[in-house]
């Protein structure tokens, strides 16, 4: 059952926790998709070799995380690439490109890997929602 994670009924263990706007969206039909998953860098950058990722519906934003680093990158349908910004050290750097097409999303960085989110062996996390 979908429930308001901040109603003080909300169980953890049988119920679905979801925001008050999730809720109403989800008993309206809407049926916001979201999807987990991860993947491992290769170590490649650049508009010659973006990162992509595919999902089983259209995106709407993407949240990637760096595991056991505080790198993170938000992608939002409609943002121009230099907006987004993954914290890369202390010198964040900006994606050169970024495309949402279909069920997919690609984003390129030409400064750095790290700055595109695919740092050889390193594992990223991501949550997309649509």
């Amino acid at each position: 059952m979908y429930k308001d994670f901040l109603d003080p009924s909300f169980n953890p263990r049988t119920d679905k926790a979801v925001s008050a706007a999730g809720l109403n969206e989800l008993s309206e039909g809407g049926g916001a998709k979201i999807e987990h998953g991860s993947y491992v860098g290769t170590g490649t950058g650049g508009a010659t070799s973006p990162s992509t990722l595919t999902f089983g519906f259209e995106p709407k934003m993407v949240f990637i995380t760096a595991r056991g680093h505080r790198d993170y990158l938000f992608l939002n349908k409609g943002m121009i690439a230099s907006s987004a910004v993954p914290t890369v050290g202390a010198n964040p750097e900006n994606l050169s490109g970024l495309t949402f097409v279909e069920n997919s999303v690609s984003w390129w960085a030409t400064a750095m890997v790290s700055a595109q989110m695919n740092t050889s062996g390193t594992t990223y996390d991501y949550t997309v929602i649509g």
